[in-house]
């Protein structure tokens, strides 16, 4: 049985079962399973509210996207994934990402410090970056395209609007 383990915004370990009882049956799982490995995507989520990305996952679900969404609760967790710093050291279960997802305001480093971090360390080849933020601000959609982010999104109000996000970010960055 395959486990998927997560470190959640608390920084705490999370052994999820990604096979529940109803996905048992062998002929479903094969299936399941090379959907997701031939479609399948990582999307890295660094945001401090559990309820956005919690959100942003259930649109990507709603969806159908078939995508990965791994959440990390600050740019300091972004920065040590990208550069594969424990406890994200081994590959095979912290895949590179295809994409991040950042919010501007966290902890510790905020999406603008992933940003400047990313510009600082080209040869890790890091995936395009999209800012989602509960700020509207010119100032911070003008300071994010300067750092080289792909988008500045404002974080979507309800479940029609979130399930259109995830539509877009499938479309313009993941079916590539």
């Amino acid at each position: 049985m395959c486990s998927l383990v997560y470190i959640l915004f608390t920084g705490s370990v999370l052994l999820l079962d990604n096979n529940p009882p109803a996905s048992r049956d062998p002929a479903k799982r094969a299936y399941a399973e090379s959907v997701s490995m031939s479609a399948s995507k990582i999307v890295l989520v660094a945001d401090d509210s559990e309820n956005d990305f919690f959100l942003l996952q259930t649109a990507f679900k709603f969806a159908g996207l078939p995508h990965l969404l791994i959440p990390v609760s600050n740019g300091q967790m972004v920065v040590a994934y990208l550069q594969g710093e424990n406890p994200f050291s081994d590959r095979a279960n912290w895949p590179f990402p295809d994409i991040l997802i950042l919010d501007v305001k966290m902890p510790i480093l905020g999406g603008f410090d992933v940003l400047r971090f990313l510009r600082q360390r080209p040869d890790l080849k890091a995936p395009a970056a999209i800012m989602l933020s509960g700020s509207i601000l010119e100032d911070d959609q003008r300071q994010a395209a300067s750092l080289g982010a792909a988008a500045y999104i404002k974080k979507p109000a309800g479940r029609s609007e979130s399930i259109a996000l995830a539509r877009e970010i499938d479309q313009r960055w993941l079916m590539l």
